[in-house]
Protein backbone atom coordinates (compact mmCIF):
# COMPACT_ATOMS: atom_id res chain seq x y z
CA UNK A 1 0.00 0.00 0.00
CA UNK A 2 2.70 2.48 0.99
CA UNK A 3 4.83 1.70 -2.05
CA UNK A 4 1.81 2.09 -4.31
CA UNK A 5 0.83 5.44 -2.77
CA UNK A 6 4.46 6.64 -2.83
CA UNK A 7 4.65 5.86 -6.55
CA UNK A 8 1.41 7.77 -7.08
CA UNK A 9 2.94 10.80 -5.34
CA UNK A 10 6.17 10.57 -7.35
CA UNK A 11 4.16 10.33 -10.55
CA UNK A 12 2.14 13.44 -9.65
CA UNK A 13 5.37 15.32 -8.87
CA UNK A 14 7.03 14.21 -12.11
CA UNK A 15 4.01 15.24 -14.18
CA UNK A 16 3.89 18.68 -12.51
CA UNK A 17 7.53 19.79 -12.11
CA UNK A 18 6.70 23.49 -11.87
CA UNK A 19 3.79 23.14 -9.46
CA UNK A 20 3.81 24.90 -6.10
CA UNK A 21 3.41 22.87 -2.90
CA UNK A 22 -0.21 24.01 -2.76
CA UNK A 23 -0.83 22.89 -6.35
CA UNK A 24 0.77 19.52 -5.63
CA UNK A 25 -1.40 19.17 -2.54
CA UNK A 26 -4.46 19.78 -4.70
CA UNK A 27 -3.29 17.20 -7.26
CA UNK A 28 -2.83 14.62 -4.49
CA UNK A 29 -6.31 15.35 -3.11
CA UNK A 30 -7.72 14.96 -6.62
CA UNK A 31 -5.99 11.58 -6.93
CA UNK A 32 -7.40 10.46 -3.57
CA UNK A 33 -10.90 11.61 -4.51
CA UNK A 34 -10.56 9.93 -7.93
CA UNK A 35 -10.04 6.53 -6.31
CA UNK A 36 -6.34 6.35 -7.24
CA UNK A 37 -4.83 5.91 -3.75
CA UNK A 38 -5.07 2.86 -1.49
CA UNK A 39 -6.09 2.78 2.18
CA UNK A 40 -6.95 0.09 4.72
CA UNK A 41 -10.59 0.14 5.74
CA UNK A 42 -12.00 -1.27 8.95
CA UNK A 43 -13.52 -4.70 8.53
CA UNK A 44 -14.59 -7.49 10.88
CA UNK A 45 -11.28 -9.32 10.27
CA UNK A 46 -9.21 -6.23 11.14
CA UNK A 47 -8.60 -4.46 7.87
CA UNK A 48 -8.90 -4.75 4.13
CA UNK A 49 -7.18 -2.88 1.29
CA UNK A 50 -9.55 -0.54 -0.54
CA UNK A 51 -9.35 2.32 -2.98
CA UNK A 52 -9.33 5.73 -1.37
CA UNK A 53 -12.76 7.12 -2.14
CA UNK A 54 -14.55 3.90 -1.23
CA UNK A 55 -13.74 4.45 2.47
CA UNK A 56 -15.48 7.14 4.50
CA UNK A 57 -12.88 9.60 5.87
CA UNK A 58 -11.92 8.56 9.39
CA UNK A 59 -13.09 4.96 8.88
CA UNK A 60 -9.74 3.63 7.75
CA UNK A 61 -8.01 1.08 9.98
CA UNK A 62 -4.67 1.28 11.73
CA UNK A 63 -3.37 -2.25 11.91
CA UNK A 64 -1.21 -3.59 14.76
CA UNK A 65 2.38 -2.45 14.28
CA UNK A 66 1.29 0.55 12.23
CA UNK A 67 2.76 2.94 14.77
CA UNK A 68 6.09 1.16 15.12
CA UNK A 69 8.98 3.49 14.18
CA UNK A 70 11.08 2.39 11.25
CA UNK A 71 14.87 2.03 11.50
CA UNK A 72 16.58 5.37 11.02
CA UNK A 73 13.34 7.21 11.84
CA UNK A 74 13.10 10.00 14.36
Amino acid sequence: MDLYNNQLGRSIGAQNPDASPEELQQKVLEAINSNKAIVIQNSPDGGQIAFSNSVVPGKNAILPGGGVPMPGGK
